[in-house]
């Protein structure tokens, strides 16, 4: 996966890299703070997600750069 790869509204699943086998989704907050939450949690449901917000599209990448990721897209 390339960080071009980024899915925005969709779960995937962490194969790789930091928070391995947590499940994750970015969520466009563009209307609202110009930027990208960025969810992470142990499950599915996300009912104990993190979070955290980057300010453009740009940050995520770098953000996932750093994280090491390798996303399972599919998993839902």
């Amino acid at each position: 996966m390339t960080v071009d790869d980024i899915k925005i509204g969709v779960v995937g699943k962490i194969l790789a890299g930091d928070d391995l086998g947590c499940w994750l989704r970015i969520d466009d907050d563009s209307s609202n703070t110009g930027g990208f939450l960025v969810h992470v949690s142990k499950d599915s449901g996300f009912m104990d997600s993190g979070d955290d917000w980057v300010e453009s599209y740009d940050v995520l990448r770098e953000y996932f750069e750093e994280s090491n990721w390798e996303i399972d897209w599919a998993s839902e």
